[in-house]
């Protein structure tokens, strides 16, 4: 049963004036205002204006959001690498170890069902029938199999972006002796979309150290195997990250495993100051290719930055230059050219941003 809830609610519309209101409630002020058909309003979150293509009822509509100050305290985090909307592990089709041995009878029962209510415009009887069949069909098949129907759901509430929902019903899933741990992987998917790597990464982490990651495909473990490594580099367990790296092979059709294998590890040993293996790494990774998207530029400048702490800086700046040849807005890449420029040594800038 459904409980409805009520709450009490303020409104209050002040004339300003030459077609301008002042909107007084709940959420905030809101100011509306317009002139001929561009009309315009403006609350919290920012600016909204539309404007009316004469009488052919169409409009065409522009949001001006506020700029939104970011926090002195607040940490620059790794970036994901990949996020699935659907994971090859988390299918529109129910496992078959979740369904119970009633499952066909209930199907059958489920068809009857809709055959009657199908049927009704012969009788309106037969719709009562076939209503009172599919419920009884549903109250069976929750109390018989409830992690089948929480897998559903959190399929649906999954891809629907209801992330918290779907992390509660694939919490119920995960209570099944013969559920798939992988779903954990989905888990914390959703933690990363509510914005909880720390949770995201406790996750990962306890999956990967109970499952061998060699054992795991890797093109259709791709993101999970990606985003742990960061996590686990951004929270210092580079054993971890090493671990599920080197489960990457060094080739593959549709992904360049070499290419990520080796920069992954070149951040680990770059976090564990082991500035040489880093820069065999990046080398690796990049090889005698030219390209300079991402992580290809991610591979140079960290390279740069090795080179940095191992006091070879005319290799370190020429990492640098190139990088700022690519892409001047690149990092803090500007910057840094700017204060070699200025004779301050790289060695101290790269000290100063680390």
């Amino acid at each position: 049963m459904e409980v409805l809830q009520m709450g009490l609610r303020f409104n209050k519309t002040i004339h300003l004036g030459k077609g301008l209101e002042l909107q007084l409630g709940k959420n905030g002020p809101i100011i509306k205002g317009g002139v001929g058909k561009i009309r315009i309003n403006a609350n919290k979150r920012g600016i909204k204006a539309t404007a009316y293509l004469g009488k052919t009822g169409l409009s065409f509509s522009k949001n001006l959001p506020l700029p939104v100050k970011k926090k002195e305290n607040e940490e620059e985090r790794i970036e994901i690498v990949s996020k699935n909307t659907v994971h090859p592990f988390f299918k529109r089709d129910i496992p078959s170890e979740l369904k119970s041995k009633v499952y066909p009878l209930q199907s059958i029962l489920g068809i009857i069902g809709i055959l009657f209510v199908f049927l009704s415009f012969i009788d309106l009887l037969l719709l009562f029938i076939g209503g009172l069949i599919i419920f009884i069909h549903h109250i069976w098949r929750k109390k018989t199999s409830p992690a089948l129907v929480a897998y559903k759901n959190a399929y649906k509430e999954f891809n629907s972006k209801k992330y918290q929902e779907a992390i509660e019903s694939l919490n119920i899933v995960l209570k099944h002796p013969k559920a798939d741990p992988a779903l954990e992987l989905v888990k914390a998917e959703c933690l990363l979309e509510l914005d909880k790597p720390s949770q995201a990464y406790e996750l990962y982490a306890k999956f990967f150290n109970e499952i061998d990651p060699v054992s795991l495909d890797s093109i259709t473990y791709w993101s999970p195997k990606a985003n742990a490594i960061l996590l686990s580099i951004q929270n210092n367990n580079y054993d971890l990250a090493l671990l599920i790296a080197e489960s990457f092979p060094n080739s593959g059709e549709n992904t360049d495993f070499r290419l990520w294998k080796n920069y992954f590890k070149g951040l680990c040993f770059l976090g564990l100051q082991q500035y040489e293996a880093a820069v065999q790494a990046f080398q690796t990774a990049v090889g005698k290719r030219r390209n300079m998207d991402e992580p290809f530029i991610d591979c140079h400048y960290f390279m740069g930055v090795a080179y940095t702490y191992l006091g070879k800086s005319t290799l370190a700046n020429k990492r640098f230059q190139r990088v700022y040849s690519a892409n001047t807005q690149y990092k803090n890449i500007g910057e840094i050219m700017n204060r070699i420029s200025e004779g301050e040594s790289i060695i101290d800038i790269i000290m100063t941003k680390n």
